[in-house]
């Protein structure tokens, strides 16, 4: 059985394991590393192959448990394009967190297009 993290470590968790459903490709950083590491976080999106339209996610501790989902409490972020759009989200998506936690964690996926299905489980 696979335990439960933030959405982003779930979603890694399960990446290779799933076999009817795809997830996408992660970029994920923490509240903390984004406000020590920006310009780090900055050059290594800029060089992530997928980063023309993406998804800006939430991913903070308090998101989903065991025992509770707060899905849709938070901000995400879609369709972003170009690093002035990118920087703009991450801040909106950090900002949306009701606690100053630096082990929240912002989830940055590419955008899909023509979706027939999607969801969460």
């Amino acid at each position: 059985m696979i335990s439960l993290g933030t959405k982003a470590e779930t979603l890694k968790k399960l990446y290779q394991k799933l076999k009817v459903a795809r997830i996408l490709p992660q970029f994920i950083f923490t509240v903390g590393e984004w406000k020590a590491q920006r310009e780090v976080l900055v050059e290594k999106f800029e060089e992530i192959e997928w980063n023309k339209s993406v998804i800006v996610r939430s991913s903070a501790i308090n998101e989903d448990t065991s025992s509770s989902s707060c899905a849709g409490k938070y901000e995400s972020i879609a369709n972003v394009c170009g690093i002035e759009a990118f920087l703009e989200a991450v801040n909106e998506v950090i900002d949306s967190y009701d606690a100053d936690n630096p082990d929240n964690q912002v989830l940055v996926q590419p955008m899909l297009e023509n979706v027939y299905l999607c969801g969460v489980a």
